[in-house]
């Protein structure tokens, strides 16, 4: 059936202008719990709807596990380590967010939102996670920004109030609305309805379960770690049915002042979160100093991790689904070439999106990951449905690991050493990539104690 499956190739008509564009950033929304990607729960019927009229991409690799990294390759188009974002490593190579500091994004790098600024976009950032924020250099170019740990029915409302204020303007722009959700983030303890959603009857999550216990897995038929298992993933799928449902509700006030036919919606995540998906392997392998395994983000590049959600729906933008792997560092060219700026003539990694799902026949492109929080650098590389997991070091000696996503699509087979030549080409097409980056860091990040009281209420600073 080609690159589109199952999907008609009708084409929504191009607005007389440049698009408006929404871009919905779901912090921690790992792909397999989204309806649009085949999840038994209905936890995102509005984004299922958007879906259903527009374009989803059903293979997105994240170029990074935790949010600095993930959202400087983003709004770049290039790797994160070639733009300076990271976290620096202490004196034995090991690293550990928020303790052993970290880089923001180098001075020069051009962004989306700069670009879109110059040639005339009202751009628009309303930001929750501080690693995603000012100080981390990931709002530069945003004329408008707002920046502060709120749920997300108040950050809904305060990408309105902003949204508003520009379209008051006389003769104003289009715009570029940014808005960063991050209730599916740790602590994740949304509001009723949603929170005992999909709890069974009689035995609702407490608040006790917001935060992470089991953090080295335990027994997986012990009673009470099942019962916690359970209720974290109750939580984590509330949290995202409360974000779709105010994602819903920024998407009808837009409609209302600006129209459908002239904005573009585009739903993203920067990384997905691991429940206790990889935890023996992760005890057994990593050299992770905080001595946790199975759980949050940042320590691997496993598919929980880096499979993200990516539906587009607007004008220009065709109906159907995109089989062919493709990277979030594609978003930017993607949106310049809506914007009818020519993203070609930019230094960027990525390529249009849209492109892809036009053309005839699907690109070959690499899904290259990296950047660590926790513990020793890895690197992955996906290519035609083989995925290669290399790290600088481990617990047993073994840095290569190899998976056939094709039918093992949770990533738990290791095939490297039953499968060398495959993982002597993936490792060849690594190095390739590994030669052409520039790796210069970024300036040390220096936070003031407001950025400093927003990381410590989500989990990164114990202080």
């Amino acid at each position: 059936m080609g690159i589109l499956a199952a999907c008609t190739t009708a084409t929504s008509p191009p607005p007389p202008a440049p698009p408006n564009f929404v871009f919905v950033l779901i912090d921690t929304l790992r792909a397999d719990h989204v309806g649009a990607y085949g999840y038994e729960r209905e936890t995102t019927p509005f984004i299922d709807s958007l879906a259903e009229t527009g374009l989803v991409f059903e293979q997105v690799v994240s170029q990074a596990p935790w949010t600095g990294a993930s959202m400087a390759s983003l709004w770049t188009s290039r790797y994160p380590s070639e733009v300076g974002a990271g976290v620096l490593p202490d004196e034995s190579g090991s690293r550990v967010l928020a303790e052993t500091g970290s880089t923001k994004l180098r001075a020069g790098v051009p962004t989306l939102a700069g670009l879109l600024s110059a040639a005339g976009y009202g751009t628009i950032g309303v930001v929750t996670n501080a690693y995603a924020g000012r100080y981390f250099g990931l709002l530069r170019g945003f004329d408008v920004q707002a920046q502060k740990n709120q749920d997300a029915s108040r950050v809904t409302d305060v990408a309105i109030a902003k949204l508003d204020q520009h379209l008051a303007q006389e003769g104003s722009a289009p715009f570029f609305l940014y808005v960063h959700y991050l209730d599916v983030h740790e602590p994740t303890f949304p509001p009723e309805p949603h929170r005992t959603l999909f709890s069974p009857a009689g035995d609702p999550p407490t608040v006790a379960h917001s935060r992470w216990q089991f953090y080295q897995g335990e027994d997986p038929n012990d009673p009470e770690f099942r019962a916690f298992r359970r209720h974290k993933i109750d939580l984590y799928d509330a949290s995202i049915h409360y974000v779709d449902s105010q994602v819903e509700r920024l998407a009808r006030h837009v409609e209302a002042v600006a129209g459908r036919d002239s904005t573009v919606f585009i739903i993203a995540s920067d990384h997905g979160e691991e429940l206790w998906d990889h935890t023996d392997f992760e005890r057994d392998t990593h050299l992770d100093p905080r001595g946790i395994a199975g759980v949050g983000h940042g320590q691997s590049l496993f598919g929980e991790l880096t499979d993200v959600p990516l539906v587009w729906h607007g004008p220009g933008v065709p109906v159907g689904r995109v089989r062919a792997l493709v990277r979030n560092l594609d978003v930017a060219p993607t949106i310049l070439n809506l914007a009818t700026l020519d993203a070609a003539k930019l230094d960027l990694r990525g390529i249009d999106l849209l492109e892809v799902a036009r053309g005839p026949t699907p690109p070959s492109l690499d899904g290259f990951s990296e950047n660590i929080a926790y513990g020793v650098e890895a690197k992955s590389l996906q290519r035609n449905g083989w995925k290669l997991i290399r790290y600088d070091d481990t617990k047993t000696g073994r840095t290569k690991f190899l998976f056939d996503r094709r039918v093992d699509p949770t990533e738990h087979q290791d095939r490297a050493e039953e499968a060398p030549p495959q993982t002597r080409r993936l490792e060849a097409a690594l190095d390739a990539t590994l030669s052409d980056l520039d790796t210069t860091r970024g300036a040390a990040t220096e936070l003031d104690d407001d950025t400093r009281a927003q990381l410590k209420a989500i989990g990164y600073i114990d202080e």
